[in-house]
């Protein structure tokens, strides 16, 4: 938010800061005036950027031994063109869509997003290994087990143990 403001006595150093405050009075930033250019008495004040809302700037300088204030009042509104033009356009979106590696969907290709989706899983996704122990299948437990009491019943009648 800028404000440009003439003074006809050009002296920088008399000039005195911008209050800026809100529309109830309360006080936000206190900005020093600059120079615009090469124009002797013409100033800018940047407020920066302000949140939505009605705000005063208030000057006050000596003219003739006199306190004199100057303000303005403004207000800080929302942009709207993006809300008003809602037309899309088709080269903004298939430049968006080259960049980030996607692709334009047109009333041919329809048919493709669900094989274009699992492309894009398969090369996003990494490789997922999922370790079984053995002993976890009931089969695989019961035949250990049954293999160890088979050795040990013939290690046992042979005498081995």
């Amino acid at each position: 938010t800028g404000i440009v403001l003439r003074r006809a006595q050009s002296d920088l150093k008399d000039l005195p800061a911008v209050e800026v405050t809100t529309a109830d009075g309360q006080p936000l930033q206190t900005i020093r005036p600059i120079p615009v250019g090469e124009e002797l008495g013409v100033y800018q004040v940047f407020a920066g950027i302000m949140p939505v809302g009605q705000y005063k700037m208030q000057l006050t300088t000596t003219e003739d031994g006199n306190s004199v204030t100057r303000s303005v009042q403004f207000d800080v509104r929302p942009d709207l063109r993006e809300q008003l033009e809602v037309t899309a356009r088709g080269d903004l979106m298939q430049r968006i869509a080259e960049l980030s590696g996607g692709g334009v969907l047109s009333a041919d290709n329809v048919g493709d997003i669900r094989e274009r989706f699992h492309e894009h899983i398969q090369q996003s996704r990494p490789v997922q290994y999922q370790r079984i122990a053995a002993w976890d299948r009931w089969w695989v437990l019961t035949g250990l087990l049954s293999l160890w009491t088979t050795t040990w019943a013939l290690r046992r009648r042979t005498g081995l143990i």
